[in-house]
């Protein structure tokens, strides 16, 4: 639980939670915001946002500020990664999930994405969430409730089929969510 608002300076910012390390558990906001976060990020396979990727959590009560830009999904070798969920307070959510009360006046940028030949999602963006789901492919059961986006989400696909797009939405994106008042 915050106690206080926490400026992250504008640092490169490492998200709360990965594929590999999941966030299980609840992180109340308590009605603070987390400002300064940055991420810039080129073929990293990780979901971004100040949580990167959770299951079976609660997150509740939180404004979050900052800019993230995905730069793009071809690694060095010229292949396409998967991304993963992008999102101002969330990447990617699974398991049974619950944002509320929350603020996201996070700028997402994903103009440079290349994505490549490759069938799947390379990377969904959502000011709120990013993707209502997990790369494991487990089942999830996703609600978003009284959140607000008033961040700037920008995305645009290059050199891709539109199977390989990305999903781009104010609030989420994903296939098992549920946006309850969420604005």
């Amino acid at each position: 639980r915050l106690s206080r608002d926490i400026d992250l300076g504008g640092k490169e910012w490492t998200p709360i939670g990965s594929a590999d390390t999941l966030f299980q558990g609840t992180f109340d906001g308590n009605g603070h915001t987390v400002s300064g976060i940055s991420m810039n990020r080129e073929w990293v396979r990780t979901e971004s946002g100040l949580f990167g990727a959770v299951k079976d959590a609660a997150i509740r009560n939180l404004t979050t500020e900052g800019s993230i830009q995905v730069l793009s999904t071809i690694d060095p070798g010229g292949t396409a990664q998967y991304t993963g969920g992008v999102g101002g307070i969330c990447g990617s959510a699974g398991g049974s999930t619950t944002i509320s009360g929350c603020t996201n006046r996070v700028d997402i940028d994903a103009t440079e994405v290349k994505i490549g030949n490759w069938n799947y999602w390379n990377v969904g963006v959502g000011g709120i969430l990013g993707f209502g789901m997990l790369n494991d492919g487990s089942a999830s059961n996703v609600t978003i409730l009284d959140c607000l986006n008033e961040g700037d989400i920008t995305a645009e696909v290059r050199n891709g089929d539109p199977q390989t797009a990305p999903f781009i939405a104010g609030i989420t994106m994903g296939t098992d969510c549920e946006s309850i008042q969420a604005y």
